[in-house]
């Protein structure tokens, strides 16, 4: 049996771990600070057409990969992020599908897409019906060696 001091080690890492995770996912995509140069256009299209042909393969983490780049290029191209949530949907990655539609929400303010809205609520309505698992006693702890 692991000892106590083993035991809050690992939850101050675990802890750590998990305030890093939340901190990157609220600051998942900043805002745009910056002027978009028409290099950087061209540069967020290639990228684009590059997640297009990913995603078509059914390779989304590289669909993914790929928008951010675009949007790292042109954050102002907002719709990418819509591209980016389905990707994230399609992989199953409910949490991320619904930051990134929230993102596009915010940065699109009034000409925000009904549809994207009324699926990014969909997401949040249907996450919150899934039953949360329960943690029984240390079955989150793993065995220290």
């Amino acid at each position: 049996m692991p000892s106590l001091a083993a035991l809050l080690h690992v939850a101050a890492i675990t802890g750590g771990l998990l305030l890093m995770s939340s901190a990157v996912l609220a600051d998942e995509y900043p805002v745009c600070t910056r002027a978009v140069t028409p290099e950087d256009v061209e540069a967020a299209k290639g990228m684009h057409a590059a997640g297009k042909r990913y995603y078509a393969k059914g390779q989304f983490e590289q669909a993914i990969q790929s928008w951010r780049s675009a949007y790292d290029f042109d954050c102002t191209a907002h719709p990418l992020l819509i591209n980016i949530g389905n990707a994230y949907e399609k992989l199953g990655n409910t949490a991320a599908a619904i930051e990134a539609f929230d993102s596009y929400i915010t940065r699109s303010g009034s000409s925000a897409d009904p549809a994207v809205v009324a699926k990014r609520d969909a997401l949040k309505q249907r996450a919150a019906a899934q039953p949360r698992p329960k943690a029984t006693a240390g079955s989150a702890l793993l065995p220290l060696r």
